[in-house]
């Protein structure tokens, strides 16, 4: 009888002395619980009309340099995965950042560059051993943005190690924006809310044109806009009277009784022939303010004899920012 008792403490006290030991061997390293990790203040400037799909920026955020293990030891059995997750609302696989046209979407370095959130690493016995650990955030365009803001998320996202065998996390990192990551779309108003312009050009006599090419005196047409720093003016002018040589800024009269051998001819601020019916591009980056067009018109002769008569004509200046 002593012997079968002993037999059965032995047994119990084994069973006892594992149980410890498979929860003693799956220990955090208290030096790296949960690092934090914030996404400094950016500001990135959209024009208007851009509707392109593209990376805006790329954030690396280092977590740790040189080797890092989550345990407090390699090679403890901890049955674990590597895994990633949003702590924010996600659509399509993005973050929403609270702009519309906006998605934020965040990576761990180890994975490969294709790796985005959320994910759920392979699976291995023991722990993992990281080296130059760091999160990859991207703020991606993913859609025109017509209104700018600041992104609104705060915590973004985590990265933990799934410890299978014990059934615990163990925190490794989260990265969360600052207070004013800010979208900034870039556009002009017109000046003055002024949309229609009647440029008079004068009267003219037939004999005052002797040769084809010759020209009336310019007349000013003085388009303005009010521009934010850093905006692209284009412009795309059409006519609905159609057009003499659109390459060269001739726009066709219009109207009844109207006069032949002439056109009325569109100058940039350099006197040079504005092309019609195609984008021209006034200029990049400009400064903050008053943006003055300084367009010019002007009568010029087409043909070698004028027919006298009304000399209208019209024309809509379409004007994007991108």
């Amino acid at each position: 009888m002593k012997k079968t008792k002993y037999k059965i403490i032995l047994v119990i006290s084994l069973f006892s002395l594992y149980s410890g030991y498979s929860s003693s061997a799956c220990v955090q390293n208290p030096t790296w619980r949960d690092m934090q990790k914030t996404i400094p203040n950016e500001t990135i400037n959209i024009q208007y009309d851009d509707t392109s799909i593209k990376l805006l920026s790329s954030i690396s955020l280092p977590i740790y340099t040189g080797n890092y293990n989550p345990t407090n030891g390699v090679d403890m059995s901890c049955g674990g995965n590597q895994v990633g997750v949003y702590l924010t609302s996600v659509s399509n696989g993005m973050a929403i950042s609270g702009v519309n046209g906006i998605g934020v979407r965040a990576r761990i370095n180890s994975f490969g560059p294709n790796y985005f959130f959320p994910v759920n690493g392979p699976y291995t016995d023991t722990t993992w051993t990281f080296s130059n650990l760091g999160w990859v955030i991207n703020i991606e365009k993913i859609g025109q943005v017509t209104s700018g803001g600041v992104i609104s998320i705060r915590q973004l996202a985590r990265f933990y190690q799934q410890n299978k065998t014990t059934g615990t996390n163990f925190f490794i990192s989260t990265v969360s924006f600052s207070n004013n990551y800010r979208i900034n779309v870039l556009s002009c108003s017109l000046k003055n809310n002024q949309s229609t312009y009647n440029i008079n050009m004068g009267d003219w006599y037939d004999t005052q044109f002797n040769n084809i090419g010759d020209t009336s005196d310019m007349v000013d047409i003085p388009i303005s806009l009010t521009c934010k720093a850093g905006t692209n003016i284009k412009t795309t002018i059409t006519s609905s009277g159609g057009y003499v040589d659109a390459a060269t800024g001739k726009l066709a009269l219009s109207g009844t009784n109207k006069a032949t051998g002439v056109a009325i001819q569109l100058l940039d601020k350099n006197n040079l022939p504005v092309k019609l019916n195609t984008k021209n591009s006034l200029q990049n980056n400009v400064p903050a303010g008053d943006y003055l067009f300084n367009w010019k018109a002007r009568y010029i002769k087409t043909t070698n004899t004028i027919t006298p008569g009304t000399a209208n004509a019209t024309a809509t200046v379409n004007i994007r920012y991108e």
